[in-house]
């Protein structure tokens, strides 16, 4: 069970449900860095760790987790260094969404199970809006989009 987290910005007495967030690197990029400042200030997500972690602190961390929650893993490095870590991980945690950010190719991979009709709808209508009005934020030769 997720401890829900106090938003001061909201009525005292709603609380605000914060998801967790790992973001982890293969290599320092600094791509993992910039990744790691944008779940910092968005309000709904918790950075695990408080940094960005390599790929050895991933399951410390995740043990930390009760085991039905849900949590999102940021995997920032070569494809050659994260696939095999990204099905390692989804076949333990069911709950588990990974984004697998390739520094080379700047592809980013999405890997979910037992995601729901409704879930995957969401997920590309928003896709597809960032994509339609996206602006540029270039931060060390990798573009990123933010509406």
């Amino acid at each position: 069970m997720e401890l829900p987290i106090l938003n001061t910005d909201m009525n005292p007495f709603q609380e605000k449900r914060m998801f967790p967030v790992l973001v982890a690197s293969s290599s320092g990029d600094l791509t993992a860095e910039v990744l790691s400042a944008a779940v910092v200030r968005c309000d709904d997500m918790r950075l695990m760790g408080d940094r960005v972690i390599s790929l050895a602190e991933i399951e410390g961390l995740l043990a930390q987790l009760p085991p039905l929650s849900a949590c999102a893993l940021l995997l920032v490095g070569r494809s050659t260094d994260t696939e095999q870590i990204e099905r390692c991980w989804l076949s333990k945690f069911k709950r588990l969404i990974v984004l697998r950010i390739n520094i080379v190719d700047d592809l980013v991979s999405v890997a979910v199970r037992r995601v729901g009709m409704r879930g995957l709808m969401g997920a590309i209508r928003s896709l597809v809006r960032d994509a339609e009005g996206a602006v540029e934020c270039v931060a060390a030769n990798t573009t990123f989009t933010d509406q």
